[in-house]
C-alpha cells in the first residue's frame, strides 16, 4: 500500500510519529509539507519518505511564465464545480498582506501574475508527485494554504481514497471526512438513518447526554476554542523581555531566505501581538462604548438579533462561507432586511479583539440600527437573551440551536444538516426579512432531533486532544496541557483511527 500525508504547518511532524506507530508495511510513503521551520525544527530522518515542499513551489515562480493554455486544462479537470481563486483565496498568506496572522489586511501579498503562477507551479508538481507516490489512500487535514487545497481537489478527480483531519467542535471530539468542507457525508448519514428509526447505542446516548449536561453548565467549550485575553495593559515589563528576544532573532536571520509562512520581522510580529494589539484593543472599547450593550436584560426585554462576528481571515469565511467575504457588508445586509421592531447586535470574536482597524468598527457604526454587545458577555448568554441568531458558518450556531434558540445559517456548516424548524439554511439572502420572520415564527424545540444529531457526531468521531496536546497550541479554553506523556498517547490514539480508515 502506498499513502501520502498532506499536512500544515505542526501537522508535519503529528502525522509523522502516528506513521511510524502504524507498524504497517507500506511501499511508498510521501508527504507535502508547508512550513520550512516547523518541518526543520521537527525533522523525521527517514530516508525512505519523499518529500513535496510548499515553500520549494513558491520559490519556483520568479523563474516560470504564466501558461494560459496550461492553467486552463487544469482547470477543466480539477475544477469544474468552482473558481481556481478559491484555491488562493483559501490560503490568507497568499490574498492577503504581510502580517496577516497579526493585524488585519486586505491587500493580497502576491500580485496577479505570481498568483497564477502559483496555482500553475503547483499542480504540475503535485501531479508529478502523486504519479510517483500511487498512492491508494491520502490523509490530510482541514487546508489552510492554497497547496494543501489543491492537492486535495486532484486527490478527489484522480478518484484517490480521501480523508480529512477535522474537529466536529464537540468537546475533544474529532472526525475523519471525505471532502475540506463541512459536509460530513457519514454523520449526515447516521442522523437519517435515526430519524427514520434507527437506535442510538446506550453507550453513545450516554456519552450526548453528559455533554448536554456539561453545556447547561457552561462546561461546553470545544478544544479549539480561544480564550478571552484578560490583561490588556498597553506595556507589560515582559514585553522588555519578548522586544529583545524578537530582536536578536531578526538579527540572526538577516540575508537568510524565509518561505512565504515565516515572512515579515518577528519584532514586528511581537509588537502587533502585544503592545499594538493592546492598545488598539483601548481604543476599540472607547469608540464602541456609547453604542455598547452590557446588560443581558437589556437584550432579554428587547428585540434583538445576534450576529457574532468571526474571525478574520479563517476557513469560515474563505472556505465554508466564500459568498461573504465582507462581514461589514453581511452586517449591512441583515441591518436592512430586518423587520422594524428588531436591532442587531454584533460581538467580535475574541481572536480578533485588538487586530481589525478601527476604521472597520466605524463603517459597522454608521449602520443605525446596529449595536455591539460588551466582548467580556458570553456569547452563550447572549444567546440565551436573543430572538434569533444569525451566523455564516460559527460553532455558537451550534450552541444557539442546543440553547432553544432560532437559527439562520448563511454559510456551509455540519449543524445545517438539522431540519428547518431548528436551523434555517439561507442560500439566498434576496428574501432575507421573509427568511427572518418565518425562522423565528415557525421555530419548534425539538430536542429529540438534537439528541440524535449530538449521538450522529460522537459515533463518527473519536476523542482526541488535537489542537492542546499535539499541536501544543495555548490559550485554549478545552482540551489538556501538553506533557510527552499525553503526546505519545494521543499519537496511539491517531494511530490506531487512521489503520482503521486503512482497512477499506
Amino acid at each position: 500500500m502506498n499513502i501520502i500525508f498532506v499536512t500544515t504547518g505542526s501537522m508535519y511532524p503529528v502525522y509523522f510519529d502516528a506513521y511510524n506507530e502504524l507498524k504497517i508495511q507500506f511501499d511508498k510513503v510521501g508527504f507535502y509539507v508547508t512550513n520550512s521551520s516547523t518541518f526543520k525544527k521537527n525533522f523525521r530522518n527517514n530516508t525512505e519518505i519523499k518529500y513535496l515542499k510548499e515553500w520549494e513551489l513558491t520559490s519556483k515562480i520568479k523563474n516560470i511564465k504564466v501558461d494560459y493554455n496550461k492553467l486552463s486544462q487544469f482547470e477543466h479537470k480539477y475544477f469544474k464545480d468552482e473558481s481556481i481563486w478559491h484555491s488562493l483565496n483559501n490560503d490568507r498568506r497568499v490574498f492577503r498582506g504581510l502580517y496577516v496572522k497579526h493585524k488585519q489586511s486586505y491587500a493580497p501579498y502576491y500580485n496577479y501574475d505570481s498568483m497564477l503562477k502559483l496555482f500553475q507551479i503547483t499542480v504540475e508538481e503535485i501531479e508529478k508527485f502523486i504519479d510517483e507516490i500511487k498512492p491508494n489512500v491520502v490523509f490530510g487535514v482541514t487546508p489552510a494554504t492554497f497547496g494543501d487545497y489543491i492537492f486535495y481537489k486532484i486527490v478527489k478527480a484522480k478518484k484517490i481514497k480521501y480523508f480529512s483531519l477535522k474537529s466536529v467542535k464537540i468537546l475533544n471530539y474529532q472526525t475523519f471526512t471525505s471532502s475540506i468542507g463541512e459536509e460530513h457525508e457519514h454523520i449526515y448519514e447516521t442522523f437519517l438513518e435515526k430519524i427514520n428509526g434507527k437506535k442510538t447505542d446506550k453507550f453513545i446516548t450516554k456519552q450526548s447526554e453528559d455533554y448536554l449536561e456539561k453545556f447547561k453548565k457552561g462546561n461546553s467549550a470545544y478544544e479549539g476554542n480561544v480564550k478571552n485575553q484578560k490583561n490588556t495593559l498597553i506595556f507589560k515589563f515582559n514585553d522588555l523581555k519578548g522586544i529583545t528576544k524578537n530582536l536578536i532573532k531578526d538579527i540572526a536571520k538577516l540575508g537568510s531566505q524565509k518561505d512565504h509562512q515565516n515572512r515579515g520581522s518577528y519584532f514586528l510580529r511581537y509588537l502587533y501581538d502585544n503592545p499594538i494589539k493592546n492598545y488598539n484593543t483601548k481604543i476599540f472599547k472607547k469608540l464602541i462604548k456609547n453604542r455598547t450593550i452590557s446588560d443581558l436584560d437589556i437584550i432579554e426585554n428587547g428585540n434583538f438579533i445576534f450576529y457574532p462576528l468571526h474571525a478574520e481571515p479563517e476557513i469560515a469565511i474563505t472556505n465554508y462561507s466564500r459568498f461573504y467575504q465582507n462581514q461589514i457588508e453581511v452586517i449591512r445586509t441583515i441591518a436592512l432586511n430586518m423587520p422594524v421592531k428588531f436591532k442587531l447586535i454584533v460581538k467580535e470574536h475574541p481572536r480578533n479583539i485588538g487586530r481589525r482597524s478601527i476604521g472597520y468598527y466605524k463603517k459597522i457604526l454608521e449602520i443605525p440600527n446596529v449595536n455591539f454587545v460588551d466582548y467580556n458577555l458570553p456569547s452563550n448568554a447572549i444567546v440565551k437573551k436573543s430572538k434569533l441568531i444569525i451566523v455564516l458558518s460559527g460553532h455558537i450556531g451550534f450552541e444557539a440551536v442546543i440553547l432553544g434558540k432560532p437559527v439562520i445559517v448563511l454559510g456551509n456548516t455540519i449543524y445545517r444538516i438539522l431540519p428547518n424548524h431548528l436551523v434555517n439554511f439561507v442560500d439566498n439572502i434576496k428574501n432575507l426579512k421573509e427568511e427572518i420572520i418565518n425562522t423565528i415564527h415557525n421555530y419548534k424545540s425539538d430536542s429529540s432531533n438534537v439528541k440524535k444529531f449530538i449521538s450522529s457526531i460522537i459515533e463518527n468521531s473519536f476523542k482526541l486532544n488535537l489542537y492542546t496536546v499535539l499541536l501544543k497550541k495555548v490559550g485554549r479554553e478545552g482540551g489538556e496541557d501538553f506533557t510527552d506523556n499525553k503526546y505519545k498517547s494521543e499519537i496511539l490514539s491517531l494511530s490506531n483511527e487512521i489503520r482503521k480508515k486503512l482497512e477499506f
